[in-house]
């Protein structure tokens, strides 16, 4: 949260939201070549540690740390309400399942020329084969042509609405500039740690005997009591 500022509270997570999508923006641009995958911001004592998330973590890092103490300065910078700034780097241990990477290869395949059909059914496999439950992948713009259209590449368990569509379903953007024009990639990714609301368990006769015996005899105690 933002401190040192005489605001409301409501305006206070108006602009700290606001400030952190400023603040991934500027990651995304800077972390780009390292594959960056997201951020989060964590409170430490006269301070604020920003743990970043990319692919590889040595072209985030630098040379000799130089690249990254450019970033803490200019961060330091352009959000002095942050305070001292410390970042920490993380390896993204499946980036296959992070759909800001992903939408980030998909529109550099793309933009190298990449038949876009070859490159989605490409990025989808790679995301089913890490253990994904389900993607989808809506590729938008001129992909053939100078008339727009809209193609959408499925796989899996796909949410699109409601409590498992807005909070089980991860997202990614990017956008590829190509010669006819651009063109919007949006990558959709069903984690594999997630329970899923439909989802049923059928357990073997044996356990719901068993279950079912030391139901009744709590119920044939209690009756006795």
């Amino acid at each position: 949260m933002i401190h040192g500022e005489n605001l409301p509270v409501h305006k206070k997570f108006v602009k700290y939201g606001q400030l952190k999508c400023e603040l991934d923006e500027y990651l995304e641009q800077e972390l780009e070549r390292a594959g960056y995958g997201g951020m989060r911001l964590q409170r430490v004592p006269n301070a604020t540690k920003i743990i970043t998330y990319v692919e590889r973590p040595a072209i985030a890092i630098g040379r000799r740390g130089r690249n990254i103490r450019r970033i803490e300065e200019e961060i330091q910078d352009m959000f002095p309400v942050l305070g001292r700034i410390s970042i920490e780097v993380k390896e993204l241990p499946s980036p296959e399942l992070n759909p800001r990477v992903v939408a980030q290869r998909l529109a550099s395949a793309l933009e190298r020329g990449i038949h876009f059909r070859r490159a989605a059914y490409g990025a989808l496999r790679r995301i089913m084969n890490a253990g994904a439950l389900g993607a989808m992948i809506i590729l938008s713009g001129k992909l053939i042509g100078a008339r727009a259209r809209t193609e959408k590449f499925m796989e899996g368990a796909v949410k699109y609405c409601g409590e498992p569509g807005d909070d089980l379903m991860i997202e990614g953007y990017k956008q590829a500039v190509t010669k006819p024009g651009s063109i919007g990639v949006t990558v959709r990714i069903m984690p594999p740690d997630v329970e899923l609301p439909d989802e049923l368990e059928i357990k073997p006769p044996e356990e719901v005997e068993d279950k079912l015996k030391e139901l009744m005899k709590e119920k044939e105690g209690e009756e006795a009591a």
